[in-house]
């Protein structure tokens, strides 16, 4: 009777191993997946302007040619490099985009050769690679997984 306790014992293990294992599988694949949701759920109810958060700080100015034309100008990032004052002559240097706003890459007095610059802090950069190398880590165990479960079950 011990004898056929332990081969049932056994035989209901292995019958239970593969569901265990695709268990084990399915957390291990949705815990990537639950560290990007619920930041970005809870992300909503808290407020934008704490610590953690990163803003692209956007500065706005006007800039009028010899003749008399003005340009709406926008530079975006901090202000970085040297120090300009209002009505300096200056030479900028950027695109015009869509809505007719010159987007300035860098604004250099003519007077002393300052040039200013918008600095864009890398984690910002780094956000959108990381984003999507973890959608691609999660496409990657999803296939994963779906292979083994193919394997497993012919």
């Amino acid at each position: 009777m011990a004898a056929r306790n332990a081969m049932g014992s056994a035989a209901s293990s292995a019958l239970t191993a593969i569901p265990r294992a695709i268990g084990v599988a399915l957390g291990l694949l949705f815990a990537p997946l639950r560290m990007l949701l619920i930041p970005s759920l809870l992300g909503g109810r808290r407020t934008r302007n704490g610590p953690d958060q990163l803003q692209i700080p956007i500065t706005p100015f006007v800039v009028t040619s010899d003749e008399g034309t003005t340009y709406d100008c926008v530079i975006r990032g901090e202000m970085r490099g040297g120090f300009l004052k209002l009505g300096e002559a200056v030479e900028v240097s950027g695109r015009v985009n869509g809505s007719h706003v010159l987007r300035v890459d860098a604004v250099t007095s003519l007077r002393t050769g300052a040039v200013t610059r918008g600095r864009i802090d890398p984690r910002i950069r780094a956000a959108r690679a990381q984003t999507i190398a973890g959608v691609l880590f999660l496409i990657m165990l999803i296939l994963i997984l779906v292979g083994l479960i193919q394997t497993f079950g012919r």
